[in-house]
């Protein structure tokens, strides 16, 4: 038994080696090479013709072993592998010493800050991860902040290949309209006078509303492009409005609110039809580093590329409202979400499959999407120890921040 669980060393049928963990197997019991060339051969698109490739879990090594016939002469073979208990049996059993001899291979092993900060440095520099799935599903739970990381990693990879060629289209198209770069939009306002209020578009927006009216001289709104109908409904003008998708439904969003004089801040591989269709003020921001440009990280979530822009615009203090995170009373959005799409507000139970505290104390339903974007905020509040941050939203708990009313903020 190591770390509390308990490991067993097997013999697979053709009489390889194989491992259980917690009676879960790492490799096949019948043969893990053939399963190991499985796994490569599934995965080509992320070593052909590539000069780096990034893998998590190195298990007994088999599919290593498999990657490196493969790879290129001059390919760099990055391996990360937080559980040093299985990587030591890998090492006890001689599976290890002929890769590592590889001088392609760059192997990091162990739980450390150090490995964390490798890890994240080498994906950055990679459109994908090959992930080795059960090295993943049988570390120790108190490393479950890295199995976060790389979910999240993959959810983002998911959306990518989902949306990939819209994306290319969209940037090609959006950068043929009339617009100016966020710099320019941070630079024409100053956002340090006043606090910023987010508005997104979960369900608490619509008990937010009257006093986001009440106190309205007192804040700049920044909102989401899925909360302005709700935000409109009862004249509230927001400063800024913010749209991250490539879906042209984001288009439904705004219909009406065309000709809003208020500056649109779209991601450069934004829907090109609701940019186009926007005719306020629009300014283009990119979240990969392009030609020195500022660059907005967006996690992957229209609410947190707008926290990125009101830190860049040096706002202090930041409030969050509609920033659920999770399902309230068996909703998903405000109650306009049925206006714009001509769809149920009502979650499917087939979303309900997580829960987490919220800030009445109770357990609500929410879905590893959102919680992805919890832990993405939640981060980047902890990066910035100097800001303020308060939630007003009433779903999922957000750490770090202070949770509080707009009329206890404002009073």
């Amino acid at each position: 038994m190591k770390d509390g669980r308990v490991i067993q060393i097997l013999k697979a049928q053709n009489g390889q080696p194989t491992l259980t963990i917690d009676n879960v197997l790492l490799h096949s019991k019948y043969d893990p090479a053939r399963e190991a060339i499985a796994l490569i051969d599934h995965h080509k698109t992320l070593y052909q013709g590539k000069d780096r490739v990034v893998v998590y879990g190195f298990g007994l090594g088999y599919h290593i072993k498999e990657l490196l016939k493969r790879i290129n002469p001059d390919c760099k073979l990055y391996v990360f592998e937080a559980d040093l208990a299985i990587f030591e049996i890998a090492k006890s059993l001689n599976v290890v010493q002929e890769m590592l001899n590889d001088r392609r291979v760059e192997l990091f092993v162990g739980y450390s800050p150090a490995l964390l900060n490798q890890f994240s440095e080498q994906l950055s520099g990679v459109s994908n991860l090959l992930l080795f799935k059960p090295s993943l599903k049988v570390l120790p739970n108190k490393f479950k902040d890295f199995q976060d990381a790389i979910f999240d990693f993959e959810l983002g990879r998911i959306g990518v290949e989902r949306w990939g060629a819209s994306l290319v289209e969209n940037d090609k198209l959006n950068l043929l309209l009339e617009h100016k770069r966020i710099e320019d939009f941070l630079n024409e306002s100053n956002f340090e006078a006043k606090p910023i209020v987010i508005a997104s578009s979960g369900p608490s927006l619509d008990s937010s509303i009257k006093e986001l009216k009440k106190f309205r001289s007192r804040f700049n709104l920044f909102c989401a492009g899925s909360a302005l109908r709700t935000l409109m409904k009862y004249q509230v003008i927001p400063d800024m409005i913010c749209i991250i998708d490539a879906s042209d439904l984001v288009a439904k969003q705004m219909i009406g609110y065309e000709n809003l004089n208020v500056p649109l801040c779209f991601l450069n591989s934004a829907s090109h039809i609701a940019v186009s269709n926007y005719q306020g003020p629009r300014y283009i921001f990119n979240n990969e580093s392009n030609q020195g440009n500022l660059t907005i990280e967006t996690g992957k979530s229209v609410a947190t590329a707008l926290l990125s822009i009101a830190l860049k615009g040096r706002a202090n203090p930041i409030i969050f409202t509609g920033q659920d995170l999770a399902f309230i009373n068996n909703k998903h959005h405000t109650e306009t979400f049925t206006d714009i799409y001509g769809e149920s507000n009502e979650v499917s139970p087939d979303g309900l499959i997580e829960t987490v505290l919220g800030v009445n104390g109770d357990q609500l339903y929410s879905n590893p999407s959102l919680l992805s974007f919890k832990r993405w905020i939640e981060r980047t509040i902890e990066a910035h120890p100097q800001i303020t941050f308060f939630n007003s939203s009433k779903g999922a708990k957000i750490k770090g921040t202070i949770e509080k009313d707009l009329h206890e903020i404002f009073k």
